[in-house]
């Protein structure tokens, strides 16, 4: 969510920018306009000096709203990257999740039937342990 609002940020700086290189784009018109329609020869060298400070600044606004966008694109290239990664590993979580709870449940099972034969074994080892060491099989087996 913030990346959306940083890129939101970075496209209205870009706009911002560009507004402002469109503005000195004019003032570089009405500058070179001022400059023809005048015929003073002393402020000739100045006008020319300032069409060059603005035109150099209108270039470098251009080269850096390119450079901006270029970022733009590039981190949302990368979001989208991410984002696919992000839902691969839910999915494998989610795969995961539903295996670990196929295993539980096979343990559970095996726990009960093993309860359940445990049970059933009780008591045929009760009988088995009560006819050996009952007092009259002890009493039987010293008479004998």
């Amino acid at each position: 969510m913030q990346t959306s609002s940083r890129f939101t940020e970075e496209k209205e700086l870009i706009e911002l920018l560009q507004n402002h290189i469109s503005s000195l784009s004019d003032e570089v018109e009405d500058a070179k306009d001022a400059l023809f329609s005048e015929i003073e020869h002393q402020s000739f060298s100045m006008e020319c000096e300032m069409i060059l400070k603005i035109q150099t600044q209108v270039k470098i606004g251009k080269r850096k709203c390119k450079q901006l966008s270029k970022r733009i694109e590039e981190c949302e290239m990368q979001q989208s990257i991410m984002r696919k990664q992000l839902n691969e590993m839910n999915s494998r979580i989610e795969e995961n999740e539903k295996y670990k709870i196929g295993l539980l449940q096979r343990k559970a099972e095996a726990e009960r039937i093993t309860v359940c034969w445990r049970n059933r074994a009780a008591p045929l080892q009760l009988s088995d342990s009560c006819s050996v060491s009952s007092p009259l099989n002890v009493h039987h087996q010293s008479n004998v």
